[in-house]
């Protein structure tokens, strides 16, 4: 089954176990440089709970990803701010990781080999 998800610079279509993230036409320049800033990050953070990269196209044309379960926008702020407190710990201890840290919301955090990652890092 082939799933189409958009945001502002990106969009996600996702096909089986896989995410493709391509720069939206109406803001080429800017989804590009959002892929770009994922791979980077993605590669000088290893030890943060960031959604893995299989594939990374050059000029941010394209980034590949594992497909992971989304956070439910229902969860309760309770149990959100339980599940997310792991997630931030690594982030917390870093004051340079300002950008791991903003926009913590469901929409941007999602379930990878039964831990919480950040799925969208590019544009924060």
């Amino acid at each position: 089954m082939i799933y189409n998800i958009s945001g502002s610079t990106r969009f996600v279509i996702l096909i089986g176990k896989l995410a493709f993230k391509f720069p939206k036409i109406s803001n080429f320049m800017k989804g590009m440089e959002n892929n770009k800033i994922e791979y980077v990050r993605f590669r000088e953070y290893p030890n943060l709970n960031l959604c893995p990269i299989y594939l990374s196209v050059p000029f941010g044309l394209l980034n590949i990803m594992p497909k992971c379960t989304m956070m439910d926008s229902n969860i309760s702020k309770y149990d959100y701010l339980i599940k997310v407190n792991i997630f931030l710990e690594n982030g917390l201890k870093n004051p340079d990781l300002g950008w791991y840290t903003e926009d913590c919301t469901p929409k941007n955090l999602g379930c990878f080999k039964k831990r919480i990652v950040r799925v969208d890092y590019g544009n924060t």
